[in-house]
Formats: C-alpha cells, structure tokens, sequence
C-alpha cells in the first residue's frame, strides 16, 4: 500500500479510534440513544480477524480473533493490511450502520451519499 492511502487510512482510523466503542454498547433505551461510537475491525477471508483499539507509528493494535471472542493482544503492520479487509461499525442512538471498507466509508459516511 502506498505511503497516501497509508496516512489517509491512519488519519480516518484515528478518528474512528478517538470515539471508540466501549465493551458493551447499550442497545435501548436513553443510554442506547446517546451513543455515537465506533467499532472498527480488520476481517480475513471474511471472517473476524482483529478488533482494533489503538494505533502506533508501524502498526494496528487490537485483540486477535480466537475462535469464540477477541482475547489476544497483537499487532499487524500498515504494510499487511488491505483496505477491503476494514468493517467499520458507527453506533449512532439506535441505528448501526456499517461500512465495507474504507472506502465505502469515505463515500457513504463522510459524504452522506446513499444508493437507494
């Protein structure tokens, strides 16, 4: 991946990192109507890989995937990392929305713009 797309992705996923989720997002009620948090993780072959929970200079840091939850600390370079592998999850109130990469989140959250 190109050093751009590299501190473009950096710079979305600091943002998303900065309103981070906590552990249990409520789901009703007020407390459910006052969020406005983001849940982003890295999938493989469609399948859950890692939940991100931080950032450093060369690398995404967050829980590893093991089979029946995200328990084991790791870290993957910005090299490894494909951008169509990105699931961001934005908690809003009561809605979920989510995108399929970064670049579906560039177009459809940042702009607004929705295919109907």
């Amino acid at each position: 991946m190109n050093n751009i797309k590299i501190l473009l992705i950096r710079k979305l996923l600091s943002k998303f990192l900065i309103r981070k989720c906590p552990s249990r997002i409520p789901r009703s009620g007020k407390e459910g109507e006052a969020q406005n948090c983001f849940s982003v993780r890295i999938t493989r072959e469609q399948r859950p890989f890692i939940l991100l929970d931080g950032l450093d200079e060369n690398c995404l840091k967050g829980e590893l995937w093991s089979g029946t939850k995200y328990e084991i600390d790791a870290c993957i370079p910005f090299s490894l990392l494909n951008h169509k592998e990105i699931e961001i999850t934005h908690f809003y109130g009561l809605f979920t929305i989510k995108y399929s990469g970064i670049w579906n989140y560039i177009i459809h959250g940042l702009t607004k713009y929705r295919i109907y």
